[in-house]
């Protein structure tokens, strides 16, 4: 069963973001990349991303934790999703991304999302 594990947001003011989160709910930096900082409160990764070129500042991908990605293809094309799996670079956290049925990015990991 897929479990919800990952959120990011996009943002002009990246040091903003961490600040509030961090203090506002106690959420801890686990890691950074030159163009995010995630953080996490032990069960949840939460990805504060830079707004690069035309990306759209806001919420920007949805992340699950995935068992089996085998049957997982049909299952969101019979729901209403693109069906498509597309293979993420290896310096990403998740292995795949999809889309649902109104273009959102869903991205799959099958190794887990870092949470501590």
């Amino acid at each position: 069963m897929p479990k919800l594990c990952h959120l990011a947001i996009v943002t002009s003011n990246r040091e903003r973001l961490v600040k509030f989160y961090t203090h506002a709910f106690d959420l801890k930096v686990i890691y950074g990349r030159p163009h995010s900082t995630h953080l996490s409160d032990g069960n949840f990764n939460l990805a504060i991303v830079d707004k690069v070129g035309d990306a759209k500042a806001g919420f920007n991908v949805i992340g699950f934790d995935v068992d089996d990605i085998s049957d997982l293809e049909g299952t969101l094309k019979n729901a209403g999703g693109t069906g498509e799996l597309t293979t993420m670079p290896q310096d990403h956290d998740a292995e795949y991304r999809a889309q649902d049925p109104e273009g959102n990015r869903l991205d799959l990991a099958i190794q887990g999302w870092c949470v501590v």
